[in-house]
């Protein structure tokens, strides 16, 4: 899938900084485009991967041909990463940072692509084999200015929400002790390593917890009523 929405973007300064996780050598992330990806439309400002590198592309105004800056190294390892591709202002010419460092400088001072209608998440270009983004991405953020290197650092130091599942549903007997297989799927570490507390938030009846407090992903529990929690 895709978010489009609605959005006029700076062709004078510019700043698009996200984060994105994937396994996947393809797919688009970002583009400022002239209408949604049903009608393959015209796109600039595209950020997308190809064979797990990170390839941004920028129209300058005035030319005709489109400015590409690209990253050497993969990065669909199935971890976090932050990329940031900016222009105009401060930064001048366009750059493209990656985790907060600066990987790739242009150029492209401004985008000539002045017709846009909003921007997409998810979708890089029509000219890409795999154009959707199968993976996550998180954290978009758009800016008509061009941020700062200290900004873009900034940025990637920003703490991400954990991922955390409770396992899968089961059934057992009123009164057995079972235990619960939950675990923290992904989680930065920032500011301090994530916790564990489980709670009861609807169910039947109360429940014994060992140890208790139930600290533990896979804590052990004893459910005193029948129905489901």
């Amino acid at each position: 899938g895709y978010v489009w929405a609605p959005f006029d973007a700076s062709e004078n300064e510019f700043t698009v900084a996200l984060w994105f996780k994937t396994t996947e050598y393809d797919g688009g992330l970002f583009a400022v485009v002239d209408g949604p990806p049903e009608m393959f439309p015209a796109a600039d400002r595209c950020l997308y991967l190809s064979g797990g590198q990170i390839f941004a592309e920028i129209l300058p105004v005035g030319e005709a041909f489109t400015e590409w800056l690209y990253t050497d190294e993969t990065y669909n390892d199935g971890e976090w990463h932050h990329v940031a591709l900016v222009f105009g202002g401060i930064q001048r010419g366009a750059k493209l940072f990656v985790d907060g460092q600066l990987k790739v400088s242009g150029y492209t001072k401004q985008s000539g692509f002045d017709w846009d209608l909003g921007v997409v998440i998810g979708w890089g270009t029509a000219n890409l084999w795999t154009p959707y983004f199968n993976g996550t991405i998180d954290d978009v953020r758009v800016y008509n200015r061009a941020l700062s290197n200290e900004e873009i650092l900034a940025l990637t130091n920003t703490n991400m929400a954990p991922e955390v599942t409770a396992g899968p549903d089961f059934s057992v007997p009123r009164g057995t002790p079972t235990t619960l297989k939950g675990a923290v799927l992904y989680e930065d570490g920032r500011p301090a390593p994530a916790g564990t507390l489980w709670s009861v938030v609807s169910g039947p009846g109360p429940v014994t917890w060992s140890p208790n407090p139930p600290t533990s992903p896979t804590n052990g529990v004893t459910f005193q009523a029948e129905g489901p929690y």
